[in-house]
């Protein structure tokens, strides 16, 4: 039993993500919460969708037209939702992220012959 409670200070010292770090950078901007958590690909998806849906945000609220305020809405209210999945996202894979870090490290350890 001692070297599982020396197992699991281990994996607090080091191995686990931060929630709180997680979530302050996916609030700053949307996938720097996964890239800190090493997932690139979702990262760039996320910075996509809610730069280009700014853009898009952008070039309509400068264009002439009736229906401006009506597609500038709808925009911005995508943007938010993206805004909302990405932190709430980056919250989820972080404990995902720390589970798996734990399961890969003691099949590693179980391999090793360690306990």
């Amino acid at each position: 039993m001692e070297s599982v409670k020396y197992a699991e200070q281990e994996l607090a010292a080091g191995f686990k993500k931060n929630k709180p770090l997680t979530v302050f950078l996916a609030l700053l901007c949307p996938g720097a919460g996964h890239l800190y958590l090493g997932e690139p690909s979702r990262a760039i998806w996320f910075m996509t969708l809610f730069f280009t849906n700014s853009i898009f945000l952008i070039f309509t609220l400068e264009s002439l037209g009736q229906f401006r305020a009506l597609i500038a809405a709808c925009l911005f209210s995508v943007g938010v939702v993206v805004y909302a999945i990405n932190i709430l996202n980056a919250l989820q894979q972080v404990n995902l992220v720390n589970v798996m870090d734990q399961l890969k490290y003691f099949e590693e350890t179980e391999a090793d012959g360690r306990y």
